[in-house]
């Protein structure tokens, strides 16, 4: 009897070795992939665009949302539509692209991609904006102002755009 038992618990044993075998095999196939794929991860660079210095009074209107007050470091979103009130405002755009805002400027932006392969597009309704662009764009960005009469595209430099009404 102890012979059977014996024998018994020898077959449970040659069972459960394979099956023990193949959940290993699959779980070190599993860590191998997650492993590879961790290690060939590239992190996307995504854009940030805050307002960088508010010397004054401005407002961010945001669809869905309505106005805001704008304040420093605030991060704005594309669509976002910005009043200066009074003062000035200065946005700060991944990192090497600066928009200064005189009072009375009203402009939206439009913002798409990464750091990397970025596509701006401000549209000035009225006041005055500077715009630096400190590093050359990429191939794949673009960086635009468009107002009221006009448009200019621009690959990296500093330059003034005034858009204002005479006699309607």
């Amino acid at each position: 009897m102890r012979k059977e038992l014996e024998m018994e618990e020898s077959k449970k044993t040659v069972k459960k070795g394979p099956l023990i075998g193949a959940i290993a095999g699959v779980a070190v196939v599993i860590l191998a992939v997650v492993v590879i794929l961790l290690l060939n991860r590239k992190e996307a660079v995504y854009r940030i665009i805050k307002v960088f210095e508010l010397d004054g009074k401005s407002t961010v209107t945001r669809q869905d949302i309505g106005d805001l007050d704008a304040y420093d470091n605030m991060v704005l979103e594309s669509g976002d539509q910005v009043y200066v009130d009074t003062g000035s405002l200065t946005l700060k755009m991944d990192e090497d692209k600066y928009v200064y805002a005189e009072e009375k400027t009203r402009f939206q932006l439009e913002a798409a991609g990464t750091s990397e392969n970025s596509k701006t597009r401000i549209r000035l309704e009225e006041g005055i904006l500077t715009n630096e662009i400190q590093n050359k764009l990429s191939d794949e960005s673009s960086y635009e102002v468009n107002t009221p009469n006009s448009t200019m595209s621009v690959r990296g430099t500093i330059y003034m755009v005034d858009v204002y009404e005479e006699n309607g």
